[in-house]
């Protein structure tokens, strides 16, 4: 576990970068955040609806995600399910945050892999 995550942190900020690239975006606004990360889940698969979108604010639910899926389907790995939604996925999704504008701050309260029917992503752009 430690390698994975060790791996992911670094694979998802080269991600996020080449997205930004990619889209040709320029600055890093809590909006073009949103850009960047629902591109990649739309590529991904996963199944997501933005509640809110503005320039302080950012609500995204998620409804179907697909590593989650994929743990799903095999019996012998539901147990991991919670270990990588506490230990990568919150974490990563944090820092992700944080390394893009380090005035957006995200809160997660609920997560498909600790139990909740969603899980949400509630950014906002704290003046500081």
């Amino acid at each position: 576990m430690k390698i994975d995550v060790a791996v992911w942190k670094k694979l998802l900020k080269i991600i996020i970068r080449r997205i930004k690239k990619y889209l040709k975006i320029e600055t890093n606004t809590l909006k073009n955040l949103v850009e960047i990360l629902t591109f990649r889940w739309s590529i991904e698969g996963w199944e997501y609806n933005t509640v809110k979108n503005e320039e302080n604010e950012a609500l995204i639910e998620i409804h179907g995600c697909p590593y989650k899926s994929t743990l799903d389907r095999n019996p012998d790995r539901h147990d991991k399910i919670p270990l990588i939604c506490r230990n990568m996925c919150i974490p990563f999704y944090k820092d992700i945050a944080q390394d893009f504008n380090s005035k957006i701050k995200l809160e997660r309260n609920k997560s498909m892999g600790l139990g909740s029917k969603i899980c949400d992503f509630h950014f906002k752009l704290e003046e500081k």
